[in-house]
């Protein structure tokens, strides 16, 4: 509900400001990617990603780092789909194509990368 609020206090300052309608979806967009975001991050907790992948997705022994991962979302999705036969071995689940948790994981870990340096 909060969220609904301040949505539409942004629409009000955009009418009054004169500001872009833009910027109204794009608060909107930018709700709905926390809350993909946040969904990824309670299903990378529940699958115990962190067992390989750090608490904070910054790799182990067991698992790569996804803070510097440069995949696109549509290989980390082929990833979770049909993890290597090594991935397998260590335990990490297939998401299947259909499943809920699938774009939220993609999105948490896209979120977590580290931007590249300067």
């Amino acid at each position: 509900m909060a969220i609904g609020i301040g949505v539409g206090i942004l629409a009000l300052l955009c009418a009054i400001q004169g500001w872009p309608r833009d910027s109204v979806r794009l608060a909107r967009q930018d709700d709905k990617d926390k809350e993909l975001v946040a969904k990824g991050r309670k299903a990378f907790d529940e699958y115990q990603c962190f067992d390989c992948h750090g608490p904070r997705g910054e790799g182990t022994d067991d698992g790569p780092d996804l803070t510097i991962s440069k995949l696109t979302a549509e290989q980390i999705s082929k990833t979770l789909q049909h993890p290597s036969a090594d991935a397998d071995a260590r335990g990490m689940p297939a998401i299947p194509a259909d499943s809920p948790d699938l774009q939220p994981l993609i999105a948490f870990v896209l979120s977590v990368r580290r931007p590249p340096p300067k």
